[in-house]
């Protein structure tokens, strides 16, 4: 997917929603007199400066869009909450570190210490033992965010939560779709200081071999542009079944972006035949589709091969001679047609 396309995604599908949500979404403002609170928010770039192991599979090629960490510390005069979200996939690494020092060294217990994914696929994965000095490096940045979030704290705010629906995800299969957006918006006075909102929705990436932050990033961007001075963070909501829906010219212009090298094959990871073929005649050449799908990520996107796995057998056995009959997923014992039904298939 294209830079063009993934920022359309992320007007199109999140941030619109979200700066238009009506006010009367959010629950009203308590009558009864609380303590005052006070929030702090702070944000930086955690991108890595060399090629890393991404959650996608691959080794990263430079960055397409720089990833970041994002803080809010809220403060009501006794304890602290804190959340930091993160344009990754997960933070292993950096979880048990994290925890511990914001319990030694800021005095706050780990149990109000909230940290939130994106999902982030173009991103370094954390259980790779090669990744695991950035993984360390993670927890001293995000700490360092954290003191930031402290020091810039304000007030008085108030918290308010609120939802919406965003009916522009399609799941895999017969599953039902779970469609909410929550919203907590912290305010001082009418000004927005942080947007913490999520969807249960897969990242739509700009690349596969670059770092990218997915459509959530550029939401988050579109977000921060509309609303001068407010801090916008995004959480993944357990979207491991759904994704966000296509532009109604996607495959056009999926087509049209790669027109030089092949028309696309994988539509959902937007894969081209010429691209295949390229994976086939590498020195160390897949032949199965498992191997396949680990060099070049297709099969991995949201069909799951439904729609894409009949034109790419044909395309590895016309450039192989390996015959359609013979074509396995993993390895004898795995053939994708039944005996007899090859000719059907092809």
């Amino acid at each position: 997917m294209n830079r063009r396309i993934q920022r359309d995604f992320a007007l199109t599908l999140m941030a619109a929603l979200i700066v238009v949500l009506p006010r009367t979404a959010f629950a009203q403002e308590p009558q009864t007199t609380f303590a005052q609170m006070s929030a702090g928010v702070a944000k930086g770039v955690i991108t890595n400066s060399e090629p890393r192991v991404m959650v996608n599979g691959r080794v990263s090629e430079g960055t397409a869009e720089d990833i970041y960490a994002r803080a809010l510390v809220l403060n009501d005069g006794t304890n602290r909450l804190i959340i930091v979200t993160y344009d990754l996939n997960c933070l292993d690494v950096a979880t048990p570190i994290l925890r511990q020092r914001v319990r030694d060294e800021l005095g706050i217990d780990p149990s109000r210490l909230i940290l939130l994914a994106t999902h982030n696929h173009n991103a370094p994965i954390q259980i790779n033992p090669d990744n695991f000095d950035y993984g360390e490096w993670l927890a001293e940045r995000m700490l360092e965010l954290i003191e930031e979030a402290i020091a810039n704290e304000r007030g008085p705010v108030n918290v308010l939560f609120g939802g919406g629906h965003g009916y522009f995800i399609t799941t895999r299969g017969d599953a039902p779709a779970d469609y909410e957006i929550q919203l907590l918006k912290v305010m001082q006075g009418d000004q927005p200081v942080a947007l913490l909102f999520n969807h249960g929705t897969h990242p739509a990436q700009a690349s596969r071999s670059k770092i990218d932050a997915g459509h959530p990033g550029f939401a988050m961007d579109e977000i921060e542009a509309a609303i001068p001075g407010v801090q916008a963070m995004y959480a993944d909501a357990s979207g491991g079944n759904q994704y966000a829906v296509r532009p109604a010219d996607y495959d056009q212009r999926a087509t049209e972006a790669r027109a030089d090298h092949g028309c696309a094959v994988c539509f959902c990871e937007v894969i081209s035949g010429g691209e295949i073929r390229d994976a086939l005649d590498s020195p160390l050449k897949p032949r199965t589709m498992d191997a396949l799908k680990r060099r070049t990520r297709v099969l991995s996107g949201r069909c799951q091969g439904f729609d894409c796995q009949v034109p790419l057998a044909e395309i590895v056995s016309g450039h192989t001679g390996i015959g359609i009959a013979q074509l396995t997923k993993n390895g004898p014992g795995s053939e994708l047609v039944a005996p007899g039904q090859a000719e059907v298939t092809a």
